[in-house]
């Protein structure tokens, strides 16, 4: 269901043909014309507010939002988000200056998409409303397929769309016509207040998820997403001591042990006691599955586990419950993804004074291509990937870097794109942050590209197509702001990841599951697809058909099914899988 399409500029009133699924139509003084469902509004003197999701004042919580928001606008423009906190979408007009803020919140929560042609803004909350809004057709941007293959999705602000793009979290856009505008008002700050801040941290952690909980959930009606894993499990035991009754929990099991936390989930679910639902995916489901959940996407997603997440809120679904809540957000708010403790590994050498650098590569031959054997070799790694900057060094196991763009991409597609963007992009955010400690500058990449553009997309896209709500209280501002006060070394101190957080919640989870190793929520498309005749067949014709266009290389495409048939099925079932969804997406979009 669209929740907001609009235009503003001198050709609005066309967007009346757009307008679906009960959408109704809105039109202020002939600059502005919107299809909107569930917002909140509120209008005074020829200024309007329209509001998506919950949005509260860091310095007034009492007040009422809407009211608020327009008087704040109205006295300091843009900067009035400084102190907005929650989950929202929102959009401010004024009709006599002939003005428009679009704006999302901090996490990207609620997306929102936009394209300027001729002057003209067009706007709305999915992409595909608004392509089929614009005055004249939006192409397939070949630079987008590349990041694709690169990232696994396709980053902010870019979309799969030529001239067509997608707001960042923490972004406000600014029309006023024909001249438009972006501003980032909010770029957290990493400021650490030594022990004493921690040790309180630890003790608020909880009550601050509990509130948060508390705000998001409807009592009696709200269920949780549970995989057993550190953030899924607190989550669900919040929502149980804030419910007046055992609230459901859901989880997706699989038959392939090394894919399977079904123990671990209701190992928490009894320690919670909520009513619990497993339900065991298997590949005819997933085949059947398979190529909506490819083509629901506004875009080509790659993150496999999108099916199980869907499969997951179907179960919720059908067992009428309207809201789930998600554990997304923890890993990256506390250091939690082992990428950070093996990072880490190579700071003591990055601090050396340059002469011993200068003196130790010398004599391994850093320079040369020889691989020693032995420790020396192990040695001469070690010193090869630390002399990779960060945030560069994070992607030395790319694809897309152990391979030649050349092997993997057509001539026509190269010669359409910027090999050096996806890159450029990373970097930008990296150094964009506002942090001393490499740990933390990795954080905030991740809040960007792992929960922005690719967990928070893959659970909210999911729940919706399954006909559910979904909230995040784990990515609540107060929670975030408190992440920010304790260092990297309270998060991560050595190689323990998540230590800070595991002791905040000690006494309240499982003992096993804050001794568990990492585990993550994937799905064995690989091992199925060696064992599925169907999800073969599958794979064989879409990729065969993904050949015929001009943007692959065809042997390419070949040999990475011959990888996977030969033995590799985890890694090349992962780019099997890339690849399938591109093609299942270009199908019905492209």
């Amino acid at each position: 269901m669209i929740q907001l399409l609009g235009q503003a500029g001198t050709n609005a009133a066309r967007l009346d043909t757009a307008c679906v699924n009960g959408a109704q139509t809105v039109t202020q003084q002939g600059f502005l014309n919107l299809a909107q469902n569930k917002a909140k509004s509120h209008a005074e003197g020829g200024w309007q507010v329209m509001l998506w999701g919950d949005l509260r004042w860091q310095d007034k919580p009492q007040l009422e939002p809407l009211p608020e928001l327009m008087r704040r606008f109205r006295a300091q423009g843009s900067a009035a988000l400084d102190k907005a906190l929650g989950h929202f979408r929102l959009l401010i007009s004024d009709a006599e200056s002939r003005q428009l803020w679009l704006a999302n919140d901090r996490t990207g929560i609620q997306p929102l998409y936009y394209s300027q042609i001729d002057g003209d803004l067009s706007f709305a909350s999915h992409l595909r409303p608004l392509i089929k809004a614009l005055p004249r057709t939006a192409r397939i941007n070949p630079q987008a397929i590349y990041n694709y293959l690169y990232f696994h999705m396709i980053p902010s602000p870019d979309t799969v769309y030529q001239d067509c793009y997608k707001l960042e979290p923490g972004h406000v856009l600014h029309w006023q016509d024909g001249k438009l505008s972006k501003q980032n008002y909010y770029v957290p700050a990493f400021r650490h207040h030594g022990q004493k801040t921690a040790e309180t941290a630890k003790r608020r952690l909880l009550p601050i998820l509990e509130a948060a909980v508390s705000r998001q959930a409807i009592n009696g009606h709200t269920g949780a997403f549970l995989s057993g894993g550190l953030d899924s499990s607190t989550v669900a035991g919040v929502l149980a001591k804030v419910s007046s009754k055992a609230p459901p929990t859901f989880n997706i099991a699989f038959d392939q042990e090394r894919y399977d936390e079904s123990p671990w989930a209701r190992l928490s679910a009894a320690h919670f006691h909520t009513r619990h639902h497993e339900y065991r995916l298997q590949p005819d489901e997933a085949l059947a599955m398979l190529p909506t959940i490819a083509q629901y996407g506004d875009e080509p997603f790659g993150n496999s586990s999108a099916l199980p997440t869907y499969f997951c809120a179907k179960v919720a679904r059908e067992q009428g419950i309207p809201l789930l809540l998600a554990g997304d957000g923890g890993d990256e708010l506390f250091a939690g993804n082992t990428r950070y403790a093996k990072q880490k590994l190579f700071e003591p050498y990055v601090r050396l004074p340059d002469g011993i650098k200068s003196l130790s590569e010398t004599l391994l031959n850093i320079d040369s291509d020889a691989r020693w054997p032995g420790p020396f070799g192990k040695l001469q790694s070690y010193i090869r990937q630390a002399n990779v900057p960060l945030p560069d060094r994070l992607q030395s196991y790319n694809f897309l870097h152990l391979n030649s763009p050349e092997k993997v991409f057509s001539r026509e597609l190269l010669s359409a794109v910027d090999q050096d963007y996806p890159l450029h992009i990373w970097r930008q955010r990296y150094h964009e942050a506002k942090a001393d400690h490499p740990v933390d500058a990795m954080l905030y990449l991740d809040w960007k590209f792992t929960l922005a553009d690719n967990d928070l997309v893959k659970v909210r896209s999911m729940c919706e197509l399954a006909g559910i709500d979904v909230a995040f209280p784990m990515l609540d501002d107060e929670l975030i702001q408190l992440s920010l006060q304790v260092t990297a070394n309270d998060k991560l101190p050595g190689q323990k990841l998540r230590a800070f957080y595991k002791d905040a919640v000690k006494g309240f989870l499982p003992d096993a599951t804050l001794n568990k190793s990492k585990h993550g929520f994937g799905l064995p498309f690989g091992m199925w697809l060696k064992e599925h005749a169907g999800l073969r067949d599958l794979v064989h014709a879409k990729l065969g058909a993904l050949q015929q266009r001009e943007w692959l290389s065809p042997a390419f495409v070949q040999d990475a099914m011959r990888q996977h048939e030969q033995g590799h099925a985890s890694f090349y079932g992962e780019l099997v899988w890339l690849m399938l969804v591109l093609e299942l997406w270009l199908e019905a979009h492209g």
